[in-house]
């Protein structure tokens, strides 16, 4: 199915705000950071595992976050996907992560590495519903427009540059 389009619409769906009061009423899995890798193919330079970002920034990226959760192939070369997780929050003290997932205990078990890619939640999922509040991921008034200004750019074609000024 296809998320709806805005958030009055997300919060109009029946379907939508069933998957809402299930995804609500599931227990998190709590894992710690430590005891599992986590990669970050768009910035390798900050997955964790080598030289990394510092622990504070890489489990600010991990938050409200769509991860993938692999098992490395103890009997073939090749990594496996067990499937997906939302990480719910961070505690960045003890740096727990607390997961949503479909996946069984059993399978959850098996997995070494969190991969977070660059899929986002959809902000509609992020919208207040009858069930939920605002996400603190969304500020009031952030963007004003379709971007993070508020005006159009004015045109400086009028200023010479100081090479041509010669």
């Amino acid at each position: 199915r296809c998320l709806p389009a805005s958030a009055k619409a997300y919060a109009a769906c029946p379907a939508w705000g069933a998957a809402i009061v299930r995804a609500l009423a599931e227990t998190p899995y709590a894992v710690n950071v430590d005891a599992v890798r986590v990669v970050l193919p768009h910035a390798p330079e900050y997955s964790r595992g080598g030289n990394g970002a510092p622990r504070a920034e890489l489990l600010r990226s991990l938050d409200a976050a769509v991860v993938g959760l692999v098992c490395d192939g103890e009997t073939s070369p090749y990594a496996r996907c067990a499937g997906v997780a939302i990480v719910r929050s961070v505690d960045s003290t003890t740096g727990t992560l607390l997961l949503l997932t479909p996946t069984p205990p059993a399978t959850l078990r098996l997995v070494t590495t969190l991969v977070r890619g660059s899929i986002e939640l959809p902000v509609a999922l992020l919208q207040p519903t009858a069930h939920t509040d605002a996400s603190p991921y969304l500020p009031v008034g952030a963007l004003l427009g379709a971007g993070a200004a508020g005006k159009a750019m004015k045109s400086r074609n009028n200023i010479l540059r100081a090479s041509a000024a010669r």
